[in-house]
């Protein structure tokens, strides 16, 4: 079963990678990279307390927009429901995490060419991953990843000359060849060495497709990945890449640590929250 191409982003390793980086973390040490944007919360602003009511409420606090637990109003924070919702929340505006990547453990003994993918693919089968290399949930809704349903989830890594990049990509078919919601897409920069790597970065990014509606770009993932073999990245073909990674959280491109980045990304090219 041939694995299709995915959609490639290319130079997005440099755009919304480094936009989201900088926005991220002030000291560039990566502790930043895990805190939440000023939409994402377990309740609102100004004003904590307990048991407490106040126009807008979270947790039960007090003042003009509050935190506590299991508060109701315009703008509620854990579980609650509203036009602004904070993390579980339900309403108009999305909330916080998006998913998570739980584990990710990638390993290729064959980096293949971008313009020669499908002929290379039958002759190295070294070159793919025959199992899921990210496995998690992305959504509101908490849909696995890989999706269910898929005959065959599969990873491999493809070197883009042209932008000087690797693209690392996990696909889930059907039967029939057809490709499922989402696809997993990882870009490196080509000179990556083995070390701890920051997501998202100059060095590299990662983010989720859902084919289905075009390739739209449905989540941005914020942590780290370790490389642990990076041989002979920067060749056309040939090379060797192995990473792993744990607890990637993911955001909707509109509420990331870094704010609502949809205006980084080619016009229309964004999913809709689900």
């Amino acid at each position: 079963m041939a694995i299709r191409m995915a959609h490639v982003a290319v130079g997005m390793i440099l755009a919304v990678g480094a936009v989201l980086a900088v926005a991220c973390s002030a000291d560039g040490d990566g502790d930043e990279m895990n805190k939440k944007p000023e939409v994402v919360g377990t309740g609102g602003e100004e004003g904590e307390g307990t048991g407490g009511e106040g126009n807008d409420t979270g947790n039960g606090g007090q003042g003009n927009e509050s935190q506590g637990t299991g508060g109701q109003g315009n703008d509620t924070g854990t579980g609650g429901q509203g036009n602004d919702t904070g993390t579980g929340g339900g309403g108009n505006t999305p909330g916080g995490g998006y998913g998570a990547l739980a584990t990710v453990n990638f390993t290729s003994g064959f980096i293949f060419d971008g313009a020669k993918f499908n002929t290379q693919q039958s002759q190295h089968p070294e070159g793919i991953q025959m199992s899921a290399a990210f496995v998690g949930t992305y959504q509101s809704n908490n849909a696995p990843v890989p999706p269910n349903g898929a005959a065959m989830t599969a990873a491999f890594v493809v070197h883009l000359a042209q932008y000087k990049i690797l693209s690392v990509q996990q696909q889930s078919l059907t039967n029939a060849s057809a490709n499922l919601d989402p696809s997993v897409i990882v870009e490196l920069d080509e000179s990556i060495g083995a070390g701890a790597v920051s997501l998202p970065s100059e060095e590299a990014f990662l983010y989720l497709t859902d084919p289905s509606a075009g390739n739209c770009f449905a989540a941005i993932g914020v942590g780290s990945l370790q490389i642990t073999n990076a041989v002979n990245t920067a060749a056309a073909d040939g090379g060797q890449l192995s990473f792993t990674g744990s607890n990637i959280q993911l955001f909707h491109p509109s509420n990331t640590p870094g704010g609502d980045l949809t205006g980084e990304f080619p016009a229309g090219s964004v999913c809709p929250y689900k």
